[in-house]
């Protein structure tokens, strides 16, 4: 799967701040957890653009566990245990752009509110993707769990259970995001967790919550770029 890039290793490295690339008048920076590495976007080609597809919104950077992206360098199939993404949210005309009339409570309570509300609607669109996307032979999500706002972000988590064709039993997955708006943005930083359900997702929380706490205090506005 991924022979065609280098080999080098993904190294386990205590966190750091990271910057996040692809909006315009901003410079974002954030720390995700220990034990994540960075998924480059040209040198790991295949796994971004399949995880970007799965999503919704504009993915601008993802992570593995350092162990997966060191198997998936080395060309070994499988999928990660651990995922982080960083989304930004489109407009209604498909547009990522800065949205500067819109509070970030205004925006947590649309998000509340869409989350509530349309459940179902979104959630039969997620299973068609994913077994479209993965080629899977079922895949079951979960009612869906709000967390806060609590201030920094409001908090979505879902459970689901992925079945590949052929397997003899599904995997567990367990899924956490986190949404604000930061620098005039609808910015969301996801968690997926494999062979896991809702016993994770205080414990997920809290990690999403520590990743957007570092995005909302370590990004700035860049006027001009």
């Amino acid at each position: 799967m991924a022979g065609a890039f280098a080999p080098h290793p993904a190294r386990a490295q205590e966190p750091q701040a990271q910057a996040v690339d692809g909006l315009p008048g901003v410079a974002l920076k954030l720390v995700p957890p220990a034990g994540l590495c960075r998924v480059d976007p040209v040198e790991d080609e295949e796994a971004f653009e399949a995880a970007a597809g799965l999503l919704g919104s504009e993915m601008l950077a993802l992570w593995f566990t350092c162990a997966d992206l060191a198997r998936y360098r080395a060309g070994e199939d499988g999928r990660p245990a651990r995922w982080m993404y960083v989304l930004v949210q489109r407009d209604g005309k498909g547009q990522v752009r800065p949205l500067p009339n819109i509070t970030r409570q205004e925006a947590f309570d649309r998000w509340a509110d869409a989350w509530e509300n349309e459940a179902e609607a979104r959630i039969a669109q997620a299973r068609k993707k994913l077994r479209a996307e993965l080629d899977l032979e079922a895949a079951e999500i979960g009612k869906p769990q709000i967390f806060g706002p609590d201030g920094t972000a409001i908090y979505l988590a879902m459970p689901g259970q992925l079945t590949d064709a052929g397997a003899a039993q599904p995997t567990r997955v367990a899924s956490v995001s986190g949404w604000s708006m930061i620098l005039n943005y609808r910015l969301g930083i996801g968690l997926a967790e494999r062979d896991a359900g809702a016993e994770r997702f205080p414990a997920m929380v809290d990690e999403v919550r520590a990743v957007m706490m570092s995005l909302d205090r370590l990004s700035v506005a860049t006027p001009g770029r």
